[in-house]
């Protein structure tokens, strides 16, 4: 009894206790029938993804853009017969997709599928531009793109400037460049849009990454005189942006792209690296501010999650290991539930391996009792975590820590923060 009432005595005069780095759940997306290669590229929060993957196993095969749901993966250009390439462009809340599929020889088409059914063509022309297209929506079904203009001074190549249109594709609003190609990247449901500009068309001064807020376009490297180029690549409903940067500095940094992140008045922070990295990109952000990408050094290459408390290797954070996955690569979107998709290597039987898309759901260190039903979290929970406790068990350790002793106060105060937060 003397030790429940200390533990209660440290709960009150705590203000706060971090909580241990997140556990996940793996699992394979899994393939059409005959599939082989595949990556997720796009997660919304309803847990559906879009991404790639071929149609055969060989590498050499015809890529499909996939559709991850519940019932599984679907292919969702079955009539192409064969397309040399896709590229994955944006997926939201409704369901929603954008994609491109490349024909042999042939230009990229590029797909909104809504409501199960495909269009192309699905946005307005803005007034006198020569091309334009739609790539990246938000959960309200906005859609942004770019436009190609022609030059002023004829002979000279085509600005090319960013484009919002609504959700029916229509009333398309010109967000402009910093002088020549500008092109979206993701688009938040406030409407802003994170992405990247090159400053003049002979290429002089790389490619800038950019942030569009309230209709105004802002250069995220005018600050930063060191800054050589980079990409805005994602940006969550608070205007928090991340990506990566490449600096005019001494190596071995300044040739490789830095992961970083941008606050919503435009300040950047260079994003940690675990040690050995040399480089990364922080790919997406959720709305808790936490990021997903990937580090590489001079021989490897792993899928990383930065928190409050740093930069994690994802293979780390799977309960119970890797099991028959033997590396994850790139993690490529986190959703506001923090679910996460990427792509590794995965046995996929005992004599076959193969690169797979994976999705990631965290586990609820809440849930200590492990039920399924609704509630999910019950006072049988808090029982479970004080049993565990009391005999000392490790699973207790809610924050963590790794100095004795490891289970103190500071673990019943993790563990109240994470039942008041609930489940995903």
């Amino acid at each position: 009894m003397q030790r429940n009432t200390s533990i209660f005595l440290i709960l009150a005069s705590c203000a706060t206790a971090h909580a241990a780095p997140p556990k996940y759940t793996i699992r394979d997306l899994g393939v059409t029938p005959g599939g082989g290669i595949a990556t997720a590229e796009c997660i919304n929060n309803l847990g559906e993804a879009l991404g790639q993957a071929h149609r055969e196993e060989s590498s050499s095969s015809s890529r499909a853009p996939i559709f991850w749901a519940a019932s599984g993966a679907v292919d969702l250009l079955p009539q192409m017969a064969f397309i040399d390439a896709v590229r994955v462009m944006g997926l939201n809340d409704r369901g929603d997709a954008i994609f491109e599929a490349f024909p042999p020889f042939e230009v990229g088409i590029v797909y909104l599928r809504r409501n199960g059914q495909l269009r192309t063509g699905f946005v307005s022309a803005p007034p006198g531009a020569a091309f334009y297209s739609g790539w990246r929506l938000n959960s309200l079904g906005q859609i942004a793109g770019a436009a190609a203009y022609p030059p002023a001074v004829p002979g000279s190549p085509a600005i090319q400037h960013i484009v919002r249109w609504d959700a029916s594709g229509q009333n398309p609003v010109l967000l402009g460049s910093l002088g020549w190609q500008a092109a979206p990247n993701a688009m938040n449901t406030a409407g802003d849009i994170a992405g990247l500009s090159y400053l003049t068309p002979s290429g002089e001064g790389g490619f800038h990454p950019i942030v569009i807020r309230n209709d105004i376009m802002t250069d995220l490297s005018v600050a930063y005189p060191a800054d050589k180029m980079g990409q805005a690549l994602s940006i969550n409903d608070a205007g928090v942006c991340v990506g990566y940067l490449q600096q005019d500095v001494a190596p071995p940094f300044g040739d490789n792209e830095q992961p970083v992140r941008w606050n919503a008045a435009g300040q950047r922070i260079f994003l940690p690296k675990p040690p050995g990295a040399l480089s990364g990109q922080a790919k997406s952000i959720n709305l808790a501010g936490d990021a997903v990408g990937y580090v590489s050094s001079e021989l490897d290459r792993w899928a990383v999650l930065w928190d409050e408390d740093g930069a994690h290797n994802l293979a780390d954070l799977i309960q119970g290991g890797l099991q028959e996955w033997e590396y994850l690569y790139e993690a490529y979107a986190i959703n506001d539930r923090g679910q996460i998709v990427g792509w590794g290597s995965r046995m996929v039987t005992p004599t076959h391996q193969d690169l797979r898309a994976f999705i990631l759901t965290p586990v609820c260190a809440a849930n200590c009792d492990g039920s399924t039903t609704s509630p999910v979290l019950t006072a049988n929970d808090f029982m479970c975590f004080v049993n565990l406790y009391i005999s000392g068990d490790p699973a207790a350790n809610c924050d963590g820590s790794v100095v004795p002793p490891l289970l103190t106060g500071n673990d019943f105060l993790c563990f109240m923060n994470e039942f008041v937060s609930g489940c995903p």
